[in-house]
């Protein structure tokens, strides 16, 4: 059977004519007359008619000769490569293990799939550490910072994974939402008085429990209450504290006032949420009783708002404001929430104004109100409106219009607020005035020791304090004691003492025997108790009778009043705990007692003075349950916590009229000076070990300006303080540089501990900032790709099969062939970048021969070229690594296989497996050298595993090959090195024209991430660049390539369909949606769905092919195309509200297009 000869080259004279006619004005602009009269033409013609010629020699060649052709120009079949995986280990004990390199590992063999074998490219340190934080930090004069939420992969806490595999960019940071004043539900204010521990009230105990007022220092007096919920500390979390309404009005709405049951309320000693606390700051750290306010600032603004806003509309002519009077609003968070009932729809240029009377109260940073993101309800979603039709001048919010078919129905407005609120607008300088309208409150006890006191519960009178016994009559010695609160009151108000009293003998009340008793009234001073002061010393000895000597001569109750000014009577009042009641007490002590008397019958009775009742009461006044009292001195502390970017949680302090600022956590991470930095916490320390690698995964590359670096650094505890250490980098020069890695790209991290760090109480960190060269700042610095993966413990593993020990004999002829058992073969490339650190480390081919001595002599690999420069002498054989033969020399280029039976020695080779390396996660699981104690798993899949190229693959690509020969020449060799120059690139396009100056332009089309519809610019910078300078190397010395990136026309369609009947309308727009953005895709669209061609120009008529694609679609009617669309605002106007769209788009200043809106309509297909 004959062979049927390749097809090499499938030109013809005509193609290559016109190839060459078309190099011409590029290269010789001149030549102008390029008829076949021309003399030159006639040459063009006849080499393009000999290449012809040879061309069809070419492909009479059989298949091995016209590879051997393409070995001698240089190009070989494409080798095997192996699978490479990240294969991570675990410890089933604490400490660390040195894992060697070249260590093997497998997966398990199965009934009809034998064990792959893999090996590791490198040693590893292992150790049991796991990642416990992850901060990103951009510093500058607008920090940003943000703690990165991560997960497990699969429960191993040695690899995390970031927005669930999709990764996060993390240094692409919003200083609005990442600033240092970017919004936080947990903005507290802190209220601390010694005062506080005394609302500790006994929860069974009856009566008043008090108010507490917070007000504004100054004229206004405002109230701040209503801005917080409140709350106090107890040993089980804080507790919520009730407010109460008060009679008095604070702008036309009742004021606000704690209640001050403050049960079981603790001493706290920090600050903080949940287990993220810090100590109290130095201004404040004295003050242990406190209670704190979590701002609910929406919740008062939507209540302010129903007494104080007004709504009005206004269209786009210039008319009266109309006001909308059927409105409501309300707060959900920091979000509100408007129902506008009433509203017309807004078009486009029309405005709705909110209108507040300023009460005084700015919260906002810059403005009265803080700053909010708006959103009208369009169907069952929220649409943004842009931040350029919103417009806030004081207390007016003005939005401009369109807001296109905004819901009539519910809520339909929305505000969302995006910063911190200004507490300190709120109140001025955190000063505040504290009030407590206190209860009044009376504890009574009485007993003749101190130590062993009777409780008189209030309100179960009568007591007989003075009486020891009924039976007996009232003892010398024995103490009626009268505690209360409002003895020590601030305000320096005489306090009453009114007490119900009677004499009685035998059951019947009596006149009071003013002769037979005396009576002494004492308080407690700090260090005894003392007489109450008087001028007459009247309190040191006296009776009821003295106070009242009318009433002491009726057989009746009555009612005394003891009148005590604290500022006179009392010097020197203190505080005292009797029978665990502290207050402050006044004392009556019976000091004389003959009270006994005979009744008609001469029996003696004891005569008993019993106290009915006890009231007391502040400035002489009985009745009120409360009283006045100031608290004087408050302590204030305000906390901005920040759940995802702690660094930037803020305390401000006002102590003394002062203001103090601290940021208490990870002081040590720098956001003052321009940089940009990835902070890792780790559980534990990292051990000492002489190969830590931290394998950093990432979707896509970055290119970074020359120069750019990334320093390593772990933080260490020293004499003063902490301070940071640089790594010492394992692949490091003898200056200590190189061999970081810089998050341009998927990479590892690979350092050593020579000891232990010395770690300081904030855990240890490791950090790697960027370095700048001279001229270069950070704004300089590309987007970098999104991080998907950090992995510990972490090494790559190749999958090769290792075979040693195969013998051959020597023939003593030229160029002898040795075929290996085993095919293909793994060798190192030379000069390319190795997969093994070391790879002089990690033999390829190990071949010994014995010379004529009778010794082992090693042989060298060379490549195919290194054999035409070996001597004679020199003992060099070559490998295929595809067939898996060895060629030794010739006698003249290299030595000859000497003769001998089984004198070649094939001591070691390895074999690709090929694609079937590109094993699932989690199928490595085997690894006999390391025992029980440590595991092994690959938690990612393997890649880039590939089989040899077979010769039918080889031919089928040879025509490119002998065409563009890796040199940009024509318009396609400009195309194809262009997408060739990196994996990033999705499609390359050239005109093929030459300017004056050399330059050929080249469009480059990056591949499009997760989430985009067309690629960001931003991001491609850096790649850009990366292909300029790739193309420039592969082009004539006079030729210059301008590479730019594909620009984008953002355009609106339209389109009107005649449906079949019994279409379902819903489900045809989505289809035609769907169909409409894929026809125009860069990626995917166009008629043979390879993306939408560079510089295409759109037609209406092109929209005609939905017909086939959408069986429900009959015909299209109308097809519209808006392109003068202004993307310069987040959210442009739609191109249908602003003119009547085009039958025809072309492209002249942008190469493709990108559909922002599509709008369907369908017709009645009756009529």
């Amino acid at each position: 059977m004959p062979i049927k000869p390749p097809n090499l080259d499938d030109r013809r004279y005509e193609d290559i004519l016109a190839e060459a006619e078309t190099l011409i004005p590029q290269y010789c602009p001149e030549w102008t007359n390029m008829g076949d009269a021309d003399p030159g033409m006639t040459l063009v013609q006849l080499f393009s008619w000999m290449t012809e010629l040879t061309i069809y020699r070419l492909n009479r060649v059989p298949d091995k000769t016209y590879i051997h052709f393409l070995n001698f120009i240089g190009e070989e079949r494409n080798r095997a490569e192996p699978s490479v995986v990240p294969v991570t280990f675990t410890m089933s004990t604490p400490g660390s293990i040195e894992i060697a390199p070249e260590t093997s590992i497998s997966t398990r063999q199965q009934e009809n799939n034998p064990a792959l074998e893999l090996v590791t490219v490198d040693g590893i340190t292992l150790h049991d550490a796991g990642l416990q934080r992850v901060m990103s930090v951009v510093g500058g004069e607008s920090p940003a910072v943000r703690e990165m939420p991560f997960n497990p992969l699969d429960g191993n806490r040695s690899v995390v994974t970031f927005a669930g595999g999709k990764g996060t960019q993390v240094f692409a940071l919003d200083d609005v939402a990442d600033g240092p004043d970017a919004y936080t539900p947990y903005q507290y204010l802190y209220v601390s008085h010694d005062d506080f521990r005394l609302m500790n009230l006994d929860p069974d105990a009856s009566g008043p429990k008090g108010r507490l007022r917070i007000r504004r220092t100054g004229s206004d007096s405002l109230s701040i209450i209503p801005f917080f919920d409140w709350e106090y500390p107890t040993r089980n979390g804080w507790r919520a504290i009730e407010m109460t309404e008060e009679s008095e009005e604070q702008l036309g709405m009742k004021e606000l006032s704690l209640v001050s049951d403050l049960t079981e309320i603790v001493p706290i000693g920090a600050m903080g949420m949940g287990d993220q606390v810090f100590d109290l700051p130095t201004p404040v750290a004295e003050q242990k009783w406190w209670i704190r306010g979590r701002l609910n600032y929406e919740r008062w603004l939507a209540n302010r708002m129903s007494d104080d806003l007004e709504v009005h509309w206004q269209d786009d002519r210039g008319g009266e404001e109309r006001p909308l009077h059927n409105w409501r609003v309300r707060a959900i968070g920091r979000t509100l929430e408007f129902f506008l009932q009433d509203l017309p729809p807004i078009r486009g240029g029309w405005t709705v104004k909110f209108a507040m009377v300023d009460r005084s109260l700015p919260a906002g940073l810059r403005g009265y109100l803080p700053r909010y993101r708006w959103y009208y309800r369009r169907g069952d979603g929220w649409e943004e409106i842009p931040a350029d039709r919103v417009r806030i001048d004081g207390t007016h919010i003005v939005l401009t219009g369109p807001l296109s078919d905004m819901a009539t129905d519910g809520f339909n407005l929305r505000a969302e607020r995006v910063e911190t609120a200004f507490i300190r607008g709120l109140a001025p300088d955190l000063e505040l005035d504290l009030n407590w309208q206190r209860p009044v409150r009376t504890s009574m006890m009485c007993g003749d020791d101190v130590r062993r006191l009777e409780k008189l519960p209030a309100g179960e009178g009568p007591w007989s304090p003075f009486q020891l016994s009924p039976v007996l009559p009232p003892t010398i010695g024995r103490k009626f004691f009268i505690g209360s609160d409002v003895f020590e009151n601030r305000n320096g108000s005489p306090v009453v003492i009114e007490l119900e009293i009677g004499f009685e003998m035998n059951g019947d009340l009596m006149a009071e025997p003013a002769d037979l008793y005396q009576l002494q009234l004492c308080y407690r001073a700090e260090d005894s108790w003392r007489v109450v002061y008087s001028r007459n010393k009247k309190w040191a000895k006296f009776t009821f009778a003295d106070l009242d000597k009318d009433g002491a001569k009726r057989e009746a109750r009555r009612k005394i009043r003891i009148v005590v000014d604290p500022n006179k009577h009392l010097k020197d009042l203190a505080r005292h705990t009797l029978s665990d009641v502290e207050t402050t007490w006044l004392r009556l002590e019976l000091i004389k007692s003959s009270l006994s008397g005979q009744d008609e019958n001469k029996e003696t009775h004891p005569i008993v003075p019993r106290i009915y009742g006890v009231e007391i009461g502040v400035d002489k006044t009985i009745g009120d349950d409360t009283y006045e009292e100031p608290l004087p001195g408050p302590r204030m502390a305000q906390l901005d916590y920040r759940e995802r970017n702690r660094r930037l949680t803020r305390v401000v302090t006002q102590s003394t009229g002062r203001l103090s600022e601290f940021y208490p956590f990870y002081g040590f991470v720098d956001v003052e000076q321009e940089n940009q930095a990835l902070y890792l916490e780790f559980t534990k320390p990292l051990p000492k070990g002489s190969h830590h690698t931290i394998q950093f995964r990432c979707r896509g590359e970055a290119f970074l300006p020359d120069g750019v670096d990334v320093e390593w650094e772990y933080l260490e505890k020293r004499r003063k303080g902490v301070g940071w250490q640089r790594l010492q980098m394992l692949h490091a020069d003898e200056d200590g540089q190189g061999g970081s890695y810089r998050f341009n790209r998927s990479g590892s991290l690979e350092f050593v501990l020579p000891d232990a760090p010395n770690s300081p109480p904030d855990g240890f960190w490791l950090r790697g900032r960027f370095t700048l060269p001279e001229g270069i700042r950070m704004s300089q610095i590309p987007a970098l790709p999104p991080i998907t993966h950090i992995m510990l413990n972490t090494v790559d593993a190749v999958n090769l099969h290792t075979i040693r020990t195969e013998r051959y004999s020597g023939y003593g002829v030229p160029n002898q062939v040795v075929q290996l058992l085993r095919k293909p073969l793994f060798i190192h490339n030379e000069g390319e970048q190795s997969m093994f650190s070391r790879p002089d480390l990690f033999p390829d081919v190990v071949v010994r021969i014995k010379n004529e001595s009778g010794e082992q002599e090693e042989w060298t690999r060379v490549p195919a070229s290194g054999m035409l420069t070996a001597s004679k002498d020199d003992a060099v054989y070559v490998v295929d690594p595809v067939e898996g033969t060895l060629t030794f020399g010739n006698g003249i280029r290299g030595r000859m296989a000497p003769v001998g039976s089984n004198n070649i020695l094939v001591d070691l080779y390895r074999v690709v497996p090929g694609a079937r390396g590109n094993i699932g996660p989690g199928e490595v699981n085997h690894c006999e050298t390391l025992g029980d104690s440590v595991g092994v798993t690959n938690v990612l899949p393997a890649s880039g595993g590939r089989d040899a190229e077979t010769i039918e693959e080889i031919v089928r690509r040879a025509p490119t090959l002998l065409t563009s020969r890796d040199r940009a020449v024509t318009r396609s060799d400009f195309e194809v090195i262009a997408k060739q120059a990196s994996g990033e690139v999705a499609r390359a396009a050239c005109t093929g024209e030459m300017g004056a100056d050399g330059t050929v332009s080249v469009v480059v089309l990056p591949h499009r991430r997760s989430g985009e519809d067309v690629p960001d610019p931003f991001l491609s910078a850096g790649l850009r660049d990366h292909v300029a300078l790739h193309l420039k190397k592969r082009c004539l010395i006079n030729v210059n390539p301008v590479v730019r990136l594909a620009r984008f026309r953002p355009i609106d369609i339209s389109v009107s369909l005649r449906l079949r009947p019994n279409a379902n309308v819903i489900h045809v727009r989505d289809l035609a949606d769907t169909w409409v953005r894929a026809f125009l895709d860069p990626y995917e669209g166009g008629i043979d769905r390879a993306g939408w061609s560079f510089g295409g120009t759109l037609y209406a008529q092109d929209f005609a092919r939905m017909v086939t694609d959408i069986p429900e679609v009959r015909h299209v009617s109308e097809v519209r195309l808006y392109g003068d669309l202004d993307e310069t605002v987040e959210r442009p106007t739609a191109g249908w509200e602003k003119g009547e769209g085009k039958d025809e788009l072309r492209l002249d200043e942008e190469d493709l297009f990108h559909v922002i809106r599509v709008r369907i309509h369908t017709e009645d297909p009756h009529s």
